[in-house]
């Protein structure tokens, strides 16, 4: 027989659960930066920086990718990790970031939801933050969840294999860290190791387009394109239905 202490536990569990249903299957999805403020003990605000764009997903599953650009390439963010809802409140548990004072912290923020705009605000240092997202309609109403498939061919030019392969790690590692990314697979030519083959698999669009504007792909790109031969060429796949 259960005691009042563990009914009274599993009531609350229940209520959680089923206040934080209707919540987490609004906020999941990908959301584009609107404004991102910081206020300061004495109630000033500034901008967390200027031109800042920058894309937020929560997945079905349990994970979250933020990434911020700014107009200055030096000042930008980007984490990923794992969320929960409590309440009114959603933690993101951060497992990888360009911040490594981030990494491993758990950031509670407060959440004001609709089907187009998202609120999200908390403490920051001695201050407080408010980050506006915002979603269109018919994205919010319809988002693929269809997972989906790149094919990169790449050629690079003699004598840079090693250079490549430094790049490469760093960006495989990061890639396979995203909530959003199943699969990372890089392949080398028999024949030609000048040729090379990524292999990658997304849950959705909505995880590619988050890769695409994080600031490590971005860093990527600028230094391994002059040690390509051609430009990369790149392919999308989607599944194959076997069922017809």
């Amino acid at each position: 027989m259960k005691t009042l202490k563990q009914i009274g536990l599993l009531a609350i569990t229940l209520w959680h659960t089923a206040y934080a249903g209707p919540i987490h299957s609004k906020l999941t999805g990908t959301w584009d930066l609107k404004d991102f403020v910081l206020i300061s003990q004495d109630g000033e605000e500034s901008l967390f920086c200027e031109g800042a764009k920058g894309k937020i997903i929560y997945e079905h599953g349990g994970g979250v990718a933020v990434a911020i650009n700014c107009e200055d390439p030096e000042k930008f963010l980007f984490y990923s990790g794992t969320f929960e809802i409590k309440g009114d409140d959603v933690i993101h548990e951060i497992t990888n970031s360009n911040r490594a004072d981030l990494i491993g912290k758990k950031l509670s923020r407060k959440i004001e939801l609709t089907d187009t705009r998202l609120l999200l605000t908390g403490r920051f240092g001695n201050g407080s933050l408010r980050i506006e997202w915002t979603k269109p309609l018919q994205t919010a109403s319809k988002e693929s969840r269809e997972n989906l498939a790149y094919l990169t061919h790449l050629k690079l030019k003699p004598g840079t294999q090693d250079a490549f392969l430094k790049e490469v790690k760093k960006i495989v590692a990061f890639s396979r860290s995203e909530p959003g990314n199943i699969a990372w697979f890089v392949q080398q030519s028999i024949d030609d190791p000048t040729e090379v083959v990524f292999y990658t698999r997304w849950v959705n669009q909505a995880a590619i387009e988050w890769h695409l504007s994080a600031p490590p792909l971005a860093k990527y790109i600028q230094n391994t394109s002059v040690l390509l031969a051609e430009p990369a060429k790149l392919t999308k796949y989607r599944p194959l239905d076997l069922n017809h």
